[in-house]
């Protein structure tokens, strides 16, 4: 639950309890009460702010879009519990719905890596049948160049055998495509095709130039397979490095051409310009090759480097190649199957480094992207864990969501009838202060701030008492005092509302009366405490008291009234009272005690103020002799219309003229 709403509902039952307490109390302990009701209107007072907190929490809104509907009504509660429900859903369907994306976006990927990972598997796995091509296709080129030497015919039968065992242990073939030829469709065909080639080979029954392109063409099968592994990545880091891989194999086979055409120089003396050309072009197309795969790959510039330093063949290599490109076998030009020999094991012992650097990069591309498929696959098992958890986590989660609504409803109910109840708490309390204090100085103490003594420079002050008050104390009882009191005072204050004036006390059968503040109100304050004093006598003279119609009495009252300047202020703390000080004050209350029944004792000052009002005529009653004060001219208030006239009841009095 909010702070706030706990907070809010700790000052309600703290003030409740306090006002209801007070309430039930006797009139011994009014003081009390008072003190109760200052404490609690200022607590009211600070609550508003969290009432209209509650109260902005729980509006009307919108159910739907279509009406307003009340979030406490039970269709309210119904529309907001959807509501809640729905937004729960949201999160729940876009991680599903963001997670399917994201790995139905993951699966080209997976696909491409997963086709790399078959090509290069495959390329690893038949690189010894293409290395054992290769030699064999160098050999066969070798043969046919020196025909008779039975050396040469032994290595090319050997190289026969190893052909064969290594296509026998050959577990996977490489995807046929149109550009391959008939024969590449699977291994048995392949192996068949070959058999078929060897005799014409054997016999003699072929060229140098076709053995070269038939090799060469099983070969390029093998090659295209890995190119189009590397188109396919084509975003990374990947893509460098199959590059430089397929560069490696073009080198590769460039190198076992560039062997098999310096062989066949060296075994024949010489060699045609063709020949020569297309050795030199192979020998460019090698180089340039493994350029490319050096600046794409450094691991492999590297290991290619190390490999070659220590194998030593460099020099040697460069030395024969200067020969065969200046056409200069030996100075005889005779064929020489020795040169021939060590020319093509020299180039093979090359061929064989770069073979490894082959299946070294090879492997190490597998192994990244085992790396990256297992990422992905990791990935892909967590979405779908994801996806399944929140799938059978949704009902748990809309069932607490739910406890948790109703349970928020519940208190949002409960707190909407206690704001109720406070506010209701609230404007009583407001109304009891006002009825002691005026609402000024009431609105001042409920907000706890300071009220100070104020002077007034003119101000009616009125004291009305009845006449013979204490024989009727010591003939009628203590509970007909208290109605007549009660009946003559609840008459007096149905009369205040009128008139812009404010009781001030009670005391006894006295009953006080000002106007003029705490709110002024210019010269008017005299007029309408005349007002009042006439009504108050029409409304004795009409009023029936039956405890003095069973003793053929009459109820008589005597009215003082002075004008002139006020201090006020208040006074006390278990009881404060908002008292008038002056000598206007004890002149007021001299009119009254001086008086006499059922007439209105004005002083000189409030004589000459009412001058001003037509309506009003101050009749001379003589020089009095006024305790404090000395002897004061002192007049009778007196009418020139009905009261009905003088004043119309519920308006405004009238102005001066």
């Amino acid at each position: 639950m909010p702070d706030y709403v706990m907070e809010v509902s700790l000052k309600m039952n703290v003030t409740l309890q306090s006002v209801t307490k007070c309430l039930i109390t006797s009139w011994k302990g009014f003081p009390h009460l008072l003190h109760i009701l200052l404490c609690s209107n200022r607590a009211l007072s600070s609550l508003r702010g969290d009432t209209a907190v509650i109260q902005s929490e729980i509006p009307s809104e919108s159910c739907c879009g279509l009406v307003n509907v009340d979030f406490l009504s039970k269709k309210g509660q119904r529309c907001q519990l959807a509501k809640i429900l729905l937004f729960t859903l949201v999160p729940i369907v876009s991680l599903s719905v963001i997670t399917c994306l994201s790995m139905i976006n993951s699966i080209p990927d997976y696909d491409t890596k997963n086709a790399i990972r078959q090509g290069i598997y495959i390329s690893i796995e038949i690189g010894n049948v293409v290395h054992h091509i290769q030699i064999e296709r160098g050999t066969s080129v070798l043969y046919l160049s020196a025909y008779s030497d039975p050396r040469i015919f032994e290595k090319l039968q050997k190289n026969y055998r190893k052909s064969n065992a290594a296509i026998e242990n050959l577990k996977v073939w490489p995807v046929y495509s149109k550009e391959d030829p008939e024969y590449f469709k699977s291994k048995n065909a392949y192996f068949s095709r070959i058999q078929e080639y060897r005799q014409l080979v054997v016999a003699n029954n072929v060229t140098r130039k076709e053995v070269i392109k038939f090799y060469s063409d099983i070969i390029a099968s093998i090659i295209r397979c890995l190119a189009k592994c590397a188109s396919l990545s084509m975003s990374g880091e990947l893509w460098r490095t199959m590059v430089a891989y397929h560069m490696l194999l073009l080198a590769t086979d460039a190198v076992g051409v560039e062997r098999a055409l310096g062989s066949s120089f060296y075994a024949e003396g010489n060699t045609s310009q063709t020949d020569l050309a297309w050795y030199i072009k192979m020998n460019m197309a090698a180089n340039t090759y493994l350029n490319i795969c050096s600046q794409y790959s450094k691991p492999m510039a590297k290991l290619l480097s190390d490999r070659l330093s220590e194998s030593k063949l460099g020099g040697l290599l460069d030395g024969r190649r200067w020969q065969i490109i200046s056409n200069i076998s030996t100075v005889l030009h005779t064929p020489s199957a020795v040169l021939a020999l060590k020319w093509f094991d020299n180039r093979t012992v090359f061929v064989d480094i770069l073979q490894g650097i082959q299946d070294t990069s090879g492997k190490g591309i597998l192994a990244d992207l085992e790396t990256d498929l297992d990422e992905i696959s990791t990935k892909h098992n967590f979405s779908i864990v994801l996806v399944v958890g929140a799938i059978i986590l949704y009902p748990t989660i809309l069932m607490v969501v739910f406890k948790l609504t109703k349970q928020i409803q519940a208190v949002a109910v409960s707190m909407k009838e206690q704001a109720f109840l406070l506010s209701k708490e609230r404007k009583r309390s407001e109304a009891l202060l006002y009825q002691i204090f005026p609402v000024s100085i009431a609105k001042k103490l409920m907000r706890n701030e300071r009220v100070e003594p104020q002077l007034y420079k003119s101000a009616t002050v009125l004291f009305s008492d009845i006449v013979g008050f204490t024989s009727i104390c010591s003939t009628f009882t203590p509970f007909e005092v208290m109605d007549l009191l009660n009946l003559l005072y609840r008459t007096f204050d149905a009369k205040l509302g009128k008139y812009d004036v404010y009781k001030v006390d009670t005391i006894g059968d006295s009953y006080m009366v000002v106007s003029g503040l705490p709110d002024v109100n210019e010269d008017r304050h005299v007029s309408d405490v005349s007002y009042l004093a006439f009504d108050l006598l029409d409304t004795t003279n009409q009023l029936k008291v039956p405890q003095l119609s069973r003793r053929n009495a009459y109820l008589n009252i005597r009215i003082g009234i002075n004008t002139g300047p006020v201090v006020t202020g208040i006074v006390g703390r278990k009881m404060p009272r908002y008292c008038l000080f002056g000598d206007t004050v004890n002149v007021a209350s001299r009119m009254e005690s001086t008086g006499k029944p059922q007439h209105i004792h004005i002083s000189s000052y409030t004589a000459e103020a009412l001058t001003k009002y037509p309506y009003f005529k101050p009749v001379k009653r003589g020089l009095i002799e006024i305790t404090g004060k000395g002897r004061m001219m002192t007049y009778w208030l007196m009418r020139t219309c009905s009261q009905s006239e003088l004043h119309v009841p519920g308006s405004r009095p009238l102005t001066p003229q």
